[in-house]
């Protein structure tokens, strides 16, 4: 039997779909307010209908000239369509075993039903061809496929049949078959159809004489109500061949006076569970309406508290819990579109039943947004730019650079790149990757969960491998501003989501993707906030060669420490090797610091062909042939798909660099040759023009001769 609360999680994703698709954002937050998502709830529309079992009504809705716009409407209408038609005779076309009289008694009166499965409620005849009356069974075409085992019934001792076998039996044309059900039926689960308990006691010394079940009759709520006394079964009929069966029932009982009866008991149900619903709510909005009041007044951290665990009522959990998943809803996406969309129009994974992630979820305080703020930008007043605000991690279209992220304008270049350079680590030499040029092509679900997992590589690499703090808005604030903080509709609607496992950090976050991924979404103020929270403040201030240095540069440029932050964990102010002791005379030494260990994704820069700087090992040789180019304050990516140029030193006679620019718009593959075995080559003169990423290739390959393969050379 299919518990309530699946029922409840299923009916709730419905009326999300619906006002998602109706543009009612306002209304949707707030019932994403009162009525928190939890692990169970569905935000894919083509899982949705598949698990409802109406894809063929969606897909017959896409056919029609205007078509409906939510899943709701179109069952709506369906319904509607089927009680107009209970005035007409319409040949059967279920694949239904057992039928229950339209509710109105008018014989011959019938309806047409929907085939393939698709709400396939079928019903017996008021009255067969040589009018009498028979006791009436009533069988309901539940979907194939059951709920998530942590619906079931934890007492149900036996399984159902194999659905192979329902398939195969269903398809098997008979003139007659008795409805038989035996005494263990309900405990075992066991499928067929099944005549109804009303039934039973009239079955037990009466005759049973044969009904004809050729006839149709209409689907009504009547039909629905005495389900409720029925024994469920679960099943998936697809054939649509017309079946004519006999069935010996019972004629003591009129079916007239069982389904009133059954009304009635359905209705005094229905109505003590409506009562006592009441009253429960009305203490838990007393319970909620004194939460919030303490919280305007203490402005305190909410209880942390585990995700994953089941709901035990939509109110409590709001308040007990302040665990999210991300600001993802619906979005207008095609019937069969496997992803969804969030208010900001961008893509994301669903997040599947079968994932259960561990973490802990806090809004941010006002105390936490004003630190980090100053840590940003030396002050609390300030805020992100435009071109801050309106930067997501969006692919590129173009072919053979599917992989690209692209960058609308400048500023935000050191982390657009550093998260590329990442990205592509996972895409290229992720577990079990073989890397090749068509890797270089990947579709659109790979590059995401590769965005996904860079990012997660990011943010615990920061929170050194330990634990990791990802940030997403709630879409609304979390405490109130005060006078010494500039409000930015972001940083005060943020919850803390931290994770102490790798796994469920990573599985988060390609859940949640959509709100980074977006074109104009705030991912990438939203990677800068994780990875802070993930290294703390605290320990990027004692990262730095000066604690009143901050990570925004002028121009809302990255500073060196940001990129630092991202490629190698630390928000160190420069790039040589570990630290270096600066004598200037007095008593103390300054110390300069410097990466501490190889980094996965190493750096060139042009300053240190211009010797303002010094690169380390660290940084030239990484653990992965991927490096972030520092030219001319804009930063870039360049790798190669041959992991062992950073371990064998014969592979670096000739080999091949990729390059890509999210800024430049870029139209075609760049692919660049490096040679370094020629002798003596004949190198450009100071006074030719000479491309600042081949000056930056030299930096790490003296002398080498760069070909661009027919490519513009970038000047």
């Amino acid at each position: 039997m299919i518990q309530n609360e699946y029922v409840e999680n299923i009916s709730a994703s419905l009326v999300r779909e619906y006002l998602s698709r109706k543009g009612l954002k306002s209304t949707l937050q707030a019932m994403d307010s009162e009525l928190p998502r939890n692990d169970y709830s569905i935000n894919n529309r083509a899982q949705l209908a598949k698990e409802i079992h109406i894809s063929n009504l969606m897909k017959r809705n896409k056919e029609q000239d205007e078509p409906l716009r939510s899943m709701v409407e179109i069952m709506t209408k369906f319904f509607l369509e089927k009680h107009n038609k209970n005035n007409s005779s319409v040949p059967m076309n279920s694949s239904s075993t057992a039928s229950l009289p339209a509710s109105n008694g008018g014989a011959g009166k019938t309806s047409a039903l929907y085939d393939h499965s698709e709400f396939a409620f079928s019903g017996l005849p008021p009255e067969d061809v040589s009018g009498k009356k028979a006791a009436k069974a009533t069988v309901i075409h539940m979907p194939a496929q059951r709920p998530s085992s942590r619906f079931d019934d934890e007492n149900e001792d036996d399984t159902r049949p194999g659905q192979s076998d329902l398939h195969s039996n269903s398809k098997k044309e008979v003139s007659s078959q008795k409805i038989s059900r035996p005494s263990n039926s309900r405990r075992r689960g066991m499928s067929g159809p099944i005549t109804s308990n009303l039934d039973d006691k009239s079955r037990k010394n009466k005759k049973k004489p044969s009904a004809n079940l050729s006839g149709n009759s209409s689907l009504t709520f009547e039909n629905d109500i005495t389900s409720e006394y029925s024994n469920h079964i679960i099943d998936d009929y697809t054939d649509t061949k017309t079946h004519k069966t006999e069935t010996k029932h019972s004629t003591t009982d009129s079916f007239q006076d069982l389904l009133h009866a059954a009304n009635i008991r359905s209705s005094k149900l229905k109505e003590k569970k409506r009562n006592e619903k009441d009253t429960k709510s009305k203490e838990e909005n007393q319970e909620i309406r004194r939460s919030r009041d303490l919280d305007e007044r203490t402005s305190q951290e909410r209880p942390q508290s585990q995700s994953g665990r089941r709901r035990k009522s939509s109110t409590k959990q709001a308040l007990e819990k302040s665990t999210t998943l991300g600001d993802v809803e619906f979005g207008d996406v095609d019937d069969v579109d496997d992803g969804i969309k969030d208010h900001t129009g961008s893509k994301t994974v669903p997040y599947g039943l079968q994932t259960k992630v561990n973490f802990n979820s806090k809004p941010i305080t006002l105390k936490q947004a004003m630190e980090i703020k100053n840590l940003i930008f030396g002050t609390s007043q300030s805020a992100f730019n435009d071109e801050w605000r309106a930067q997501g991690f969006g692919f590129s279209n173009t072919s053979h650079l599917e992989y690209g992220i692209v960058q609308h304008k400048g500023g935000p270049c050191g982390v657009l790149a550093s998260v590329q350079a990442c990205m592509i680590r996972q895409l290229l030499f992720g577990e079990g990757k073989l890397a090749s040029p068509a890797s270089l092509q990947p579709l659109t679900s790979e590059r995401s969960h590769c965005l996904a997992g860079g990012l997660a590589d990011i943010f615990w690499r920061a929170g050194s491998r330990k634990s990791a703090t990802v940030c997403l808005s709630s879409g609304r604030p979390v405490f109130t501003a005060g006078a010494r903080y500039k409000s930015d509709n972001l940083t005060e609607t943020l919850n803390l989501n931290s994770f102490s496992s790798y796994e469920d950090l990573y599985n988060f976050l390609k859940a949640n993707i959509g709100a980074f991924e977006g074109q104009n979404s705030p991912g990438v103020i939203l990677s800068l906030y994780s990875v802070i929270f993930s290294r703390t403040v605290d320990k990027i201030i004692v990262d730095m060669d000066e604690p009143t240095n901050k990570l925004m540069g002028a121009h809302g440029y990255c500073t060196q420490e940001m990129v630092n932050l991202y490629l190698a964990g630390e928000a160190v102010s420069n790039v040589f090797n570990d630290i270096m002791e600066l004598d200037s005379g007095g008593s103390e030494k300054m110390l300069l610091k410097g990466l501490s260990g190889r980094s996965d994704v190493g750096l060139l820069s042009l300053f240190e062909h211009y010797k303002s700087c010094e690169v380390g090992r660290y940084y030239k040789t990484p653990k992965y042939p991927i490096w972030v180019v520092c030219s001319e304050s804009h930063f870039s990516v360049l790798f190669c798909i041959k992991k062992e140029l950073v371990s064998d030193w014969r592979v670096e006679r000739r080999f091949d660099l990729y390059y890509y620019d999210g800024l430049a718009r870029q139209d075609e593959e760049i692919r660049l040759t490096i040679d370094t075995t020629q002798v003596n080559p004949t190198l450009p003169s100071e006074d030719d023009l000479v491309p600042p990423l081949e000056l930056c290739i030299r930096t790490k390959w003296p002398d080498a001769v760069v070909s661009w393969n027919g490519s513009e050379p970038i000047l």
